[in-house]
Order: structure tokens, then sequence, then C-alpha cells
């Protein structure tokens, strides 16, 4: 009983000397890093003194927890949350979390996700109610198509008429996709040990994870929590929930999925599918359950695109990128591929440009952890019963894994194969294939810490894990960098309008429409960057012809170009329009119209309307 007793509290400290130093390194990692160099704002100041804040609480509780072991699953969650948002605070910021600040959000594709949102809000609720008439106007566009986040979009805009003009929800959902993804980490360490702070250091490689932080450029593709929770589901004992409580789990994560992004919808869709397939291996369910409840499901998933508006645009293209299959592929050797954004791994040469959308690096803590994974099953095989639990998802992710690679292989910048079929275009839908390997990526993760969390003592399992973290974080340092330095720099948080004249203003309410010619993105020749002129149409309710989307309708777009220059060239114009004009397009209106113009730049940009309409605000 002595010695048991002394054991224990032998370990009770080895534990908690683990903890002091992982506890001091953490200071450490946020005091020396650059960007103290940078004359900070105030949301830095107070992101930078609330990480010191929480790491302190979060080590206080895990101190806690050495003395008074706690196991309880909200508290694993609310940890996981913890590390999550420490994370996105360090790298972004609480001003990302000020809904009014929009001058973060009128950069790179942000930009076209927020003022989609602008017009969504603006207008009327239509049906499919995703729909949004006014952007891209007249073929229209909606939310799903705009990558405004649908769920959000839909959360929202009932409240419009009391919410801020300048007003995004895109920093709080980032927020809350790195605080999910760190609850969804620790729920799935907990099905391997019961040890808070095991589970903590689990889920903080989950949230370190290279292909979630790669993905905050693009807001809506940041929900990695879903594929976590996909494979928390698969991963959980049959007889856990009735037939009916697994039908409404998974319907419920495949809607909030579907109203996110349809990627991530098929992703987890995929993982719904091996797990039902399980469950004809397990006969806990007969052939014609599992192919009704995967039917409903999959019924309620359309219906849930439809009302999101992607089945409202024909002829869906991307007009930037038209490209084939295989170009926005994964390259064999991504899981090596820093692609020059971390530390320790260099760049690798791809086969193409677009590759970077199969980024699935793994980060030298994982790849080290990954190596080590394959010795142990080489060791240690597993038992029959393991492989036919996980043989479903086993097949699951060698097709993800095939798709991610396409019909057009490559090792850095060889071709291994090509394969082209008649039939491929049915698949260009999803052209960015490369992401689809992020679900195997997850599961090679969640599968090397399994396996080290089983073979290995709690306290040698800690100082293990602890390792690959404090690697982890050492590889990903210049990648937080870059974002640090842009969350001190001031600019980074301002847009200035362009269109600064008062004129626009005034103007603006008396019209129905504006339209560019041409249309930036759209109709050849840009007469200006349509982000301040669709910020001036949705807040005062006008029509755009230009902006950007995922997808549009590109062979009705391309008609209203070419309607849209025959009328120039005639010499037509609107009393209800505003026309801002290339230089090109300028002199053909002026040469063949028969209306007085009033024209004049202003801001840079070439403007037009017709003498009559401005008499009712010209004064």
């Amino acid at each position: 009983m002595v010695l048991s007793m002394l054991g224990q509290q032998r370990q009770v400290l080895q534990q908690g000397f683990i903890l002091l130093v992982a506890y001091l390194l953490s200071l450490i990692w946020l005091t020396v890093t650059p960007y103290q160099q940078i004359s900070p704002n105030v949301y830095f100041i107070l992101s930078h003194q609330l990480n010191y804040v929480l790491i302190s609480l979060l080590f206080l509780i895990l101190s806690i927890a050495l003395i008074r072991p706690l196991s309880h699953p909200l508290l694993s969650s609310l940890l996981g949350a913890m590390i999550g948002f420490i994370l996105f605070n360090h790298t972004l910021g609480l001003a990302y979390l000020d809904p009014r600040q929009i001058g973060w959000v009128m950069h790179n594709d942000w930009q076209f996700n927020f003022l989609a949102w602008q017009f969504f809000r603006a207008e009327e609720w239509q049906f499919p109610i995703g729909k949004i008439s006014h952007y891209i106007y007249p073929t229209g566009s909606s939310i799903g198509y705009a990558d405004t986040v649908p769920l959000m979009a839909l959360l929202f805009k009932p409240f419009n008429h009391w919410l801020p003009y300048h007003f995004q929800y895109l920093g709080f959902w980032l927020c809350l996709c790195f605080c999910l993804q760190g609850v969804l980490g620790t729920l799935l360490i907990r099905r391997f040990t019961q040890n808070i702070f095991l589970q903590v250091l689990g889920a903080t490689l989950f949230v370190l994870s290279p292909v979630l932080l790669m993905r905050m450029g693009h807001v809506a593709l940041c929900a990695h929590w879903l594929l976590l929770a996909g494979i928390y589901f698969y991963i959980q004992p049959t007889n856990s929930y009735s037939n009916n409580a697994w039908l409404g789990w998974w319907l419920l994560l495949a809607v909030i999925s579907a109203l996110i992004h349809p990627y991530l919808a098929v992703m987890v869709l995929g993982m719904m599918v091996a797990f039902y397939a399980r469950l004809l291996l397990e006969r806990y369910q007969s052939i014609l359950q599992v192919i009704m409840q995967l039917g409903f499901i999959g019924g309620v998933v359309l219906l849930t695109w439809w009302q999101a508006g992607f089945f409202l645009i024909h002829n869906t293209q991307s007009v930037v990128t038209q490209v084939a299959l295989g170009y926005f592929s994964m390259n064999l050797l991504a899981p090596l591929d820093s692609m020059g954004l971390f530390l320790i791994l260099p760049a690798i040469k791809q086969a193409t440009t677009g590759q970077y959308e199969g980024f699935n690096y793994f980060g030298v803590g994982g790849i080290l952890l990954s190596v080590w994974a394959i010795y142990a099953l080489i060791r240690f095989p597993i038992k029959s019963v393991t492989r036919r639990f996980f043989l479903p998802f086993f097949l699951l992710s060698i097709g993800f894994t095939l798709f991610a690679l396409s019909n057009k292989a490559t090792m850095s910048d060889v071709v291994l194969w090509e394969w082209n079929n008649q039939f491929l275009f049915l698949l260009n839908v999803f052209q960015s294939s490369g992401r689809f390997f992020w679900v195997v990526n997850y599961f090679i993760l969640l599968s090397s810490i399994g396996l080290l969390l089983r073979r290995y003592s709690t306290t040698k399992a800690g100082v293990l894990l602890g390792f690959i973290v404090v690697i982890q974080l050492v590889d990903f340092l210049p990648f937080h960098e870059k974002y640090i330095i842009r969350q001190a720099d001031n600019a980074t948080f301002v847009w200035e309008n362009p269109l600064s004249n008062p004129i626009w203003e005034k103007a603006a309410p008396y019209y129905q429409h504006i339209v560019m010619v041409g249309a930036p993105d759209v109709c050849g020749e840009s007469a200006g960057d349509y982000a301040p002129f669709a910020y001036l149409a949705a807040k005062n309710g006008l029509t755009l012809n230009a902006g950007r989307a995922a997808r549009v309708d590109i062979k009705n777009t391309l008609l209203a170009c070419e309607q849209q220059r025959l009328e120039i060239e005639q010499g037509h114009v609107e009393n209800d329009s505003i026309y801002i004009l290339h230089p090109t397009y300028a002199g053909i209106l002026q040469a063949n119209t028969t209306t007085p113009l009033l024209c004049k730049t202003i801001d840079t940009m070439y403007a037009c309307v017709t003498q009559q309409s401005s008499q009712a605000w010209l004064n």
C-alpha cells in the first residue's frame, strides 16, 4: 500500500515538473516572438495580455487535475475551447472579433465574402432563401456560392434592422472554428485516455494542424471541426446510441456542414457512409434500414443546398479559374511539403501552381509522430477486431486519397500517371480535389496519438506528446510571425474607401443600378475595382453587375456582358443607372449616344449619368 502511494506521488511530481516546464516554455514563446518590436494598438495589447491570463488559468486547472483527478467531458471541452481561443488570439487577435471592424475583411478573399453578405442582408427574403438578386446582376448569386458561410448569414439576417451597417461575423466565425477544433480534439483523445493533461496535449496538435491554419483566409473552409466530428462519430461504439439517435446525430452534422461548405459536406457524407457500412458489417442494421437512412439524410442535404442557393445557377464555373480536374490536386509529397511557410522543412517543387489547394503538410511534429506510428504498427500489429472496425473508414481514406491525387498523380514536379475519360467533367464540380485528403490527414494524426497513448504509460506518453507539441510550435514560428506582424500593423485594420467624394453617397439613393462597363472579373477590360461600388450599392439598395463568387452562371453572365457592350455601342443609357466606364467604352458611348449625359472623373473613376436623372440630386 505504502509503495503504491509513493509510486503515485512520484508520478504526480513527475507530471507536475513536466507541466511547470511546459508552462514556462509557453510564456517564453509569447515573450520572445518578434512582434514586440512593432508598436501595438489597443487590441494587440489586450490580446497579448489575455493570452497570458488564459495560459496561466489553463495550467492552473491542469495542476489541480494532477492532485485531484478530473475527467468530466465538459471540463475537457472547456479546456479544448481555451486552447483554440489562445491560438486564435495569438495568431489573429481580438480586433478580428470586433463585429464593427471591417478594415481587415476588405482584403483578400474575405472581401467578397463580406460584400456578398452586405447584399444579402439588405434584400428582402426570397425563395430559395439563400438567393442574392442584386449582386452580379442580372444573373445574381447566392450565399452558398459567395462563401458567406450560409449558416451564419441565415442566423444574422433576421436581426438586420438591429445590427450596425458596419457589421461582420467572419471574425467570430474564425474564432468559433478554432474553439470547436479544440473541443472536438479533446473529445477525440478522451476515447483513448481520461487523463486531462494528455487530452490537452492531443487537442493542441489538432488546433495546430497546418491544414487548418492555412485556411484562415477562406472562412467557410476553416470549419475543420466538422471533419473531427465525423471521425468522432465513427469511432464511437455502435451501442452508444440507438438507431434513431445515430440518424439524428448524422442528420444534424450533415445539415450543418451543408450550410457551411459543400466540400466539407461531401467529406462528412463520406464518413457517414463509412459508418453505416460498419453497421452492416456488425449486423447492427439491415441493408434496407441503411439505404433508407442514407437516402433520407441525402435528401435533406439536397434540400438544404437548394435553399442555400446552390441550384439557382446553371452552367456553374469559376470565371477566373476555368481549369480541368487535376490542376488543384494534391501532390504525393504534400504531407512533407511546407510550401516554404514553416521553419524546418523547405518547399518542394510542385507540378502545377494550383496544388496549393492540396496543401496537407503534417508539420515536423506530426511527421515524427506518423513515422513512429508506422513503426508501432509493424512491431505491434493491430487486432483483427480493430481492423474490421476501421475497414470502411480505411477504404474511404483510400478513395479520398486517390481523388485528392486526381486523374493526374504527381510526385514533386513529376507526373506519375495521367488518366483521361469523357466522364471526368462530372467530377469537376469538386475541381479542388486536393482538399479531400484533409479527412485522411486528421485520421492519421488521431491514429498516431491513439497508438502512442496505448503503448506507453501516462507519464511517458505525456513527455513524448509534449515534445511533439514543442517541435510543432517551433516549426510554425515563421507562419505565426507573419500573422502576428499583421496583427500589430494598424494598416491591417484600415480600409480606405477610394470613393471618398461625398457626391457618391449623395447621388446613389436616386438610382437603382450601378453598371460597370466592363465589369472586373466578368466582362473583360476592367472599369475599376468593384469592391467600393459593391459597398456603395449594397448600402443604398442598388444592383451591381460585377462581383466575385466561387461559381457564377458563366453562360448567362457572358450573354449579359455582350448585351451590355451592344447597348454602349448603340449609345443606349437608362435614367435609373450610374455608369462606371473603362476609357475605351467611355469614348464609344459618348460618340454614339443621343441622350444628354453628365460625365466626370471622380476619385479616378469615370462615371456617367443622364442629365435628366441628375436634376433630382444635383443642386
